[in-house]
């Protein structure tokens, strides 16, 4: 898929769903020449405007990339092994090296794929949609999306180059380990609200935690919660 490819399907979208490109980006909190970025620049996407689209259209993020015809399903099969039901499988051009997680989970419930769309840190994720990072059938099917972790804060439940099941949600409980995006840049981290300040922290004792102030100047935004597989909760 190209560019003009995306714009399109995104615009069929808002039409069918009579609302304008303008109000969709507003909601979603994206610069107001994305399509023209898109189109004429030759500028892909992030995972995080990605996910904030699809998330406002009702639609999967395989259904926005022309990966499917089915605006709820994945239907891809082009990178997992069917043999082996809980198996991560990554384009390796794209991503290396690669832990992989082969055990097989003690609840499989779905046979329905996720895109794994990028990396994610306490930065930007690496992510263009014209690399095929892959697909992985989640343990968790209310799962919408994957992404690979990369650095230690999360050591030692979530692992370097370990995939992240996320479901895509916009809150999330005292505690929980979610896909936050603070001005722009996406980590994964424990959500902690206070009456002036988010606290982001790392599991990994070696890392800081990160404050934000409540403030009109900062603009955080949950992305999802992440679920965790049967092996990353037993490294708790």
């Amino acid at each position: 898929m190209n560019n003009v490819q995306l714009a399109n399907i995104i615009r069929l979208l808002c039409k069918s769903k009579k609302i304008t490109v303008k109000n969709l980006l507003e909601n979603c909190k994206i610069n107001r020449n994305f399509m023209y970025d898109l189109e004429k620049k030759a500028q892909a996407p992030s995972a995080d405007k990605l996910v904030a689209i699809a998330d406002y259209l009702d639609c999967s993020i395989d259904y926005l990339l022309g990966r499917t015809d089915n605006p709820e399903i994945n239907h891809s099969l082009n990178t997992y092994d069917k043999h082996k039901k809980g198996t991560y499988t990554y384009n390796t051009e794209a991503v290396s090296p690669v832990s992989m997680v082969a055990e097989e989970p003690s609840v499989y419930k779905t046979n329905k794929e996720i895109s794994i769309l990028g990396k994610v840190a306490a930065g930007v994720p690496i992510l263009s949609y014209e690399i095929d990072y892959g697909t992985v059938i989640p343990e968790n099917s209310s799962a919408s999306y994957a992404l690979i972790a990369q650095g230690d804060s999360m050591y030692p439940v979530i692992l370097d180059t370990e995939a992240i099941e996320v479901i895509s949600q916009k809150t999330l409980e005292q505690g929980e380990i979610g896909i936050i995006s603070v001005n722009g840049e996406m980590t994964c981290k424990k959500f902690y609200s206070f009456p002036d300040h988010y606290e982001l922290r790392p599991i990994n004792p070696d890392f800081e935690i990160i404050y934000v102030p409540k403030s009109s100047s900062t603009n955080l935004q949950i992305r999802g919660k992440v679920s965790l597989t049967e092996v990353q909760k037993k490294r708790f």
